[in-house]
């Protein structure tokens, strides 16, 4: 009232929010007093929003009368404003609330959705559905609350009840028209069709004449593919509000549910040809599979018909059955019987031999197992010729005989093999029957046993060798033309070298030993029909009766000639052959003896044939032949060869002694000691080859060998490296490489006197202080040679160990010897030397102590007065004084004598 009207009042209901709010209570009713008294006070210039009792989260009950006058009063209000305002009416329960109306429709259906719908002339206000503009009264026509309502109730997807299921087999559509009926629409009509999602034409529709009814069915889905099922309701008060098409997406998914409700079969004599009427729908993935006694047989097809090829005869049960991705209808299937014909072969065949001019003819007869009138193609029989291999089952040759040739006659050639093995066959058109069991076309007529009582006989014929071979025949046979006997060469590694036909009835054959036929060839026999063999006799040696024994009575000369050794090598044969003498006036070609020689580790070295009429052979020692060669024996036939003789030895039995009468002698050569060692062969006869071997030795070890060839006898070595003094040797008499008995060791230089000195002598001096011994001696030793010393050996006494050891030239014959550093009593002695190896020592001398130590003599005190002085002259004579007029110092002492007698000096 205060502001002239000029404010938009906006009155929101005790309860918005999350109030609990009561419209018993005296608050509501005084707030719709205040609404009509601000209306008026206004005058009808203000937009006021009611916002009804229980929005938000409220719990409204609107059983209360004071809804209803509320709803009154906002009516007269607009009346009142000259409709001059907007009034919003939100309804009670909107949000989260409760709401609880007595009206049938407000129990049917919840709106949820914005009050408008988009459209000014309609609204979807529940306030329609209520008594008070659904009624039929006029006064409700012009109600201003009621004038934006359709006229009839629109039809809503939650009215109908729809449903949708579907699978392979049919989709079902549920819906329920109950609520509809009770709108009171005027030319209702409901029409219910289906399509595929995505496409916009229908698969059918169908309409419902029965409005009570409660579902519709299509037979036939498509698994995989998704369905629309529609429901499009019409009426003649059709508003914007209506949902005229309401639908539901359905895809089923499953094998087929129908099979081929029938199937037709037509064929020949390996085949069957199936077609069947499509099953319903034709859908993408939609195969049929055709079976034979219940298997499946070819690959899937999507056609309605499949040929089924390379059938054996007899009964099938055909049928087909749907399949899809998902797999295949569980339905019965129909099925239909249908034969395949057989083609059976020849029957009573045989086989029947006979002997004509030398000729072996095979006649085949046979008769046929099926009667030719059933049927107008084409046919015969077909001979099938097979080798002895039968490989891979493929004939050799086929003969194609007509329905009345029921007999053929082969002859026994190069054409056909003894084994040839043969069947027959019917056939009709491109078609064949089995074929008969294999028959033997040839071999039937005799059995090729090996020939019986084989032997072999050696004889010598012309100086060859020569082998006789018989055997019997087969008995009780008629001969034919490739009817024989097969003898095989054998090597002794069972490689085959030839083979020889001998023709029936011959039963003989010599062959003779040659480059071209081993020693130890093997033969077997083998009765021969063409190019079959019969079982082999056991293998026979080709010249068994011949043994290769070794020779005996070896015997071995040597003689030397020209400086040259010989060995002549005999001996005796031992082999026997008839036609053959040992008495060197018949040989054998390609027969004698063999010797061989080896070296030590059985290495060969030479290889000699001898022939069979030579009992001897010479060999020489040369550069290729160690001594110690040894041969062997054995008697050969071509490259065979028999048992070897023992090893014996060619040369070595010659007794290889050590050398004789050693002699060494000593020289010095340049300032060298060197020595000089000579000796004589033990053999009685010398020869090219031998020689003798100088081992020097340190210890265990050969330092040094030298091998001197015969003639030489002598060797010389000097003193110094690598031959030091206690070096000792050996000799050995040697022929080649081989060494025979060795000499004892001695000691290369042991026969050098290493003499110590002689006219040894001591004098001595006094020298600043320090007495000294100058030794001098005499070398007997005539010549110097590098590396001969002296050696003096210093001791405290004469037994004593050795206190120092001075080494001086040999040159030099004296040596000084301080006292110093040295004892009063000690001893030396002198020897020759030669490094660390020294000669005996000389007798033990003092360096010393032979110098006379005793007291002064001839001691006088003379005292006397000088220069008012009293001195003491004393004087003495030394007892021993050098030869240079030197001597050792003399010491005095002066001594206090005190009265109580003690003696200090």
């Amino acid at each position: 009232e205060a502001d002239g009207g000029d404010h938009d009042i906006d009155i929101i209901e005790e309860g918005s929010g999350d109030t609990n709010y009561n419209e018993e209570s005296e608050d509501y009713d005084q707030l719709v007093a205040y609404v009509a008294d601000q209306r008026e006070a206004d005058g009808g210039d203000h937009d006021i929003d009611i916002i009804e009792e229980g929005s938000g989260d409220n719990a409204s009950n609107e059983e209360s009368d004071d809804y209803d006058q509320l709803v009154a009063d906002v009516a007269d209000q607009s009346e009142a404003d000259g409709g001059d305002h907007d009034i919003d009416i939100i309804e009670e329960g909107s949000g989260d609330t409760n709401y609880n109306d007595e009206s049938d429709y407000e129990q049917d259906y919840d709106y949820n959705s914005d009050q408008s719908s988009g459209d000014e002339d309609l609204c979807d206000n529940p306030i329609c559905w209520s008594p008070r503009c659904s009624g039929a009264e006029a006064e409700h026509l012009d109600d201003i609350v009621c004038g934006c309502c359709p006229v009839r109730r629109p039809v809503r997807r939650t009215d109908i009840d729809l449903t949708v299921s579907c699978s392979p087999s049919g989709g079902l559509v549920g819906y329920n028209l109950t609520d509809v009926l009770g709108f009171g629409l005027e030319n209702l009509t409901v029409v219910i069709s289906y399509h595929m999602e995505g496409e916009q034409d229908s698969l059918d529709r169908k309409e419902v004449e029965d409005l009570e009814d409660t579902e519709i069915s299509w037979p036939g889905l498509c698994s995989g593919i998704s369905y629309q099922f529609c429901v499009e309701v019409t009426h003649a008060h059709m508003s914007k509000l209506d949902e005229q098409m309401m639908c539901e997406v359905c895809t089923p998914h499953g094998p087929p549910s129908f099979n081929p409700s029938s199937l037709e079969i037509f064929g020949g004599l390996t085949y069957l040809e199936a077609s069947w009427p499509a099953v319903s729908p034709l859908c993408p993935d939609l195969t049929y599979k055709v079976l034979l006694n219940g298997d499946p047989h070819d690959p899937p097809t999507d056609k309605t018909y499949q040929r089924i090829s390379d059938l054996s005869p007899g009964l099938y049960n055909v049928s087909v059955r749907a399949e899809n991705r998902d797999g295949h209808s569980s339905l019965p299937l129909t099925s239909t019987l249908f034969t395949i014909q057989e083609i059976t072969p020849p029957e009573n065949v045989q086989v029947l031999h006979v002997v004509t001019n030398g000729s072996l003819l095979a006649e085949i007869v046979w008769n046929t197992s099926i009667s030719i009138e059933e049927t107008s193609l084409t046919g015969g029989f077909l001979l099938n010729l097979y080798n002895s291999s039968l490989e891979e089952n493929v004939p050799a040759r086929t003969e194609q005989l007509f329905w009345d040739e029921m007999e053929k006659t082969l002859r026994f050639d190069s054409s056909l093999s003894w084994n040839t093995k043969f069947s027959l066959q019917t056939f009709i058109g491109d078609h064949k029957s089995q074929e008969t069991e294999f028959m033997e076309l040839f071999s039937d007529t005799i059995e090729l046993s090996p020939p019986d009582f084989v032997t072999v006989k050696n004889i010598v014929i012309n100086d060859t060798l020569a082998s006789v071979i018989e055997w019997d025949t087969l008995k009780n046979v008629e001969g034919f033309e490739g009817l024989g006997v097969s003898i095989t060469l054998w090597t002794k590694n069972d490689t085959k070298l030839r083979s020889v036909i001998i023709p029936h009835p011959q039963n003989t054959k010599t062959f003779l030993l040659n480059n071209n036929l081993p020693w130890d060839t093997s033969i077997t026999l083998q009765t021969a029909a063409g190019d079959v063999l019969g079982p082999e006799t056991e293998p026979v040696r080709l010249f068994s009766d011949v043994e290769l024994t070794a020779p005996t009575n070896m015997t071995v000369t040597h003689t030397v000639e020209n400086d040259t050794l010989t060995a002549l090598v005999e001996w005796d044969h031992a082999v026997v052959i008839e036609g053959f003498t040992a008495d060197g006036q018949t040989s054998v070609d390609g027969m004698g003896t063999v010797v061989k020689l080896w070296d030590e580790e059985n290495n060969l070295l030479r290889s000699k044939n001898v022939p069979l009429s030579d009992k001897f052979t010479v060999f020489i020692l040369d550069g290729d032949l160690p001594w110690n060669t040894q041969f062997t024996l054995q008697t050969f036939a071509k490259e065979s060869k028999g048992e070897n003789t023992e090893a014996e030895d060619l040369f070595s039995k010659i007794d290889l002694a050590a050398p004789v009468d050693i002699e060494v002698d000593y020289l010095v050569i340049d300032d060298n000691l060197t020595v000089e060692i000579r000796w004589a062969y033990s053999l009685h006869e010398v020869f090219s080859g031998l020689g003798t071997a100088i081992d020097l030795w340190e210890g265990d070890t050969i330092i040094s060998t030298t091998n001197l060839p015969h003639p030489e006898n002598s060797f010389s070595c000097a003193l110094g490296h690598p031959v030091p003094w206690h070096t000792m040797f050996t000799l050995q008499t040697t022929a080649r490489e081989y060494k025979g008995a060795q000499t004892n060791l001695r000691k290369i230089f042991g026969g050098f006197l290493l003499s110590p000195p002689t006219d040894i002598s001591v004098r001595h001096s006094y020298r600043e202080d320090e007495l000294c011994a100058m030794v001098l001696w005499e070398n007997t030793i005539e010549k110097r040679f590098d590396g001969l010393q002296t050696v003096i050996t210093l001791r405290r006494s004469e037994d004593s160990e050795i206190q120092k050891t001075v080494s001086i030239a040999y040159e030099n014959t004296e040596e000084k010897i301080s006292s110093a550093d040295l004892p009063w009593n000690t001893n030396f002695t002198l020897q020759s030397a030669v490094g660390d190896q020294r000669g005996p020592e000389s007798i033990s001398m003092k360096v010393f102590s032979d110098v006379d130590l005793a007291p002064p003599e001839d001691i006088s005190v003379i005292p006397e007065v000088v220069d008012e002085a009293l001195n003491t002259v004393i004087s003495w004579n030394n007892p021993d004084v050098f030869e240079d007029m030197t001597g050792p110092p003399v010491k005095m002492k002066l001594w206090d004598a005190r009265e109580d007698g003690e003696m200090k000096v």
